[in-house]
């Protein structure tokens, strides 16, 4: 909105779900023929991926979701075809592709949207996606290379997003922050209290959330808290390990009563890049434990790449906390100025890139 744009989400359609899912199979056996070294790698993704996939969310956080999107999110529904005819009107002036994970470097079976390739080259930009990883698997290079090559503008989320670009098509990509980063603490807190009056638990609490079930450490680590007094407040997370504990509260629904939630706790504990990423904007004290795959490719670079930039790795724990890192205090004022300077060179950067392909 800054830049006098209409932003339009585009959302694939899938006229029938039965069908759509006998084709991912279908596809998925065609790699496994075509890459059999991976097929044993590929089908440990597909089980991690049905285990994993919103298995930790009730109800009322699929109704959250979805109220969100259709309140807060100005966005189309559209089958490939007809993405390819909007994309090739005079309606859209540039298409943009940046998400988490998006490009997924390990993931064997391809989207041709998150490469936008229904897009007219002229028209694509590449705004900061994540490939998630330090690398790309060999049976994703070629059509990495070629589909990535095909943009017009480059920009990345990690620095080895930045040199996996140039190894893929000998093109300069420029490193920006994740797009969640551009908006200040204030402004998130104007978003979400605009949209819940969620109640918050009185005394201090700790906000849990994890996308996988949470490893031994992690439960050490909460056990930890508890002996302490603090309630453990688990955003989304229903897990098993969770339910004979004392003092923690399942909690759920929109991404603005994560946002109010996340914002109220004492510290944050999750395995979550996003999470991280509102802990730096609201100056949480937060522990990122290492997520706990299913499968071979370890895809916490995301995390790990920020880090270091802030020079707060030890807050990233792999195994066992460590007590010291629990003492270290996080240089906010600093982040907060790195922040900053960010988000000017990202704006600037998005800036001349609209305005390049307006120029077409």
């Amino acid at each position: 909105m800054e830049l006098q744009y209409t932003c339009v989400l585009f959302r694939q359609h899938i006229y029938n779900p039965r069908c759509n899912k006998l084709c991912y199979f279908l596809k998925a056996s065609i790699q496994m023929v075509l890459h059999p070294t991976y097929a044993k790698e590929f089908m440990h993704m597909m089980k991690a991926k049905r285990k994993t996939a919103l298995s930790s969310l009730k109800e009322n956080d699929f109704q959250g979701i979805q109220t969100f999107i259709e309140e807060d999110i100005c966005s189309v529904e559209l089958n490939y075809r007809q993405m390819r005819r909007a994309a090739h009107s005079n309606e859209y002036q540039a298409f943009l592709c940046g998400s988490d994970q998006v490009w997924n470097g390990s993931w064997f079976l391809r989207n041709d949207a998150y490469f936008l390739k229904f897009a007219p080259k002229e028209k694509r930009i590449a705004w900061v996606p994540s490939f998630g990883m330090d690398h790309v698997a060999p049976y994703n290079c070629r059509r990495f290379a070629r589909d990535i090559a095909a943009y017009r503008i480059l920009s990345v989320r990690e620095q080895s997003g930045v040199q996996i670009i140039k190894q893929l098509t000998n093109r300069d990509a420029v490193q920006l922050i994740d797009p969640v980063l551009l908006l200040t603490a204030q402004q998130w807190r104007q978003l979400y209290e605009a949209k819940t009056n969620l109640s918050l638990p009185s005394s201090p609490y700790v906000f849990f959330y994890f996308l996988n079930e949470p490893n031994t450490y992690v439960l050490q680590y909460l056990d930890w808290c508890i002996a302490k007094g603090w309630t453990i407040v688990a955003f989304a997370s229903n897990y098993d390990c969770l339910k004979d504990k004392a003092h923690v509260v399942f909690q759920g629904g929109s991404p603005w009563n994560y946002l109010r939630l996340l914002d109220g706790a004492t510290q944050v504990c999750s395995d979550s890049y996003h999470a991280l990423a509102f802990s730096l904007l609201f100056h949480k004290n937060m522990y990122i434990f290492h997520r706990n795959y299913m499968h071979s490719s370890d895809q916490s670079e995301r995390m790990v790449s920020i880090m270091k930039r802030l020079g707060i790795l030890n807050r990233f724990i792999h195994q066992q906390l460590q007590p010291e890192a629990m003492d270290t205090p996080i240089p906010f004022e600093e982040i907060d100025v790195f922040l900053q300077e960010e988000r000017t060179r990202a704006k600037q950067f998005l800036k001349n890139a609209l305005e390049e392909c307006e120029t077409t």
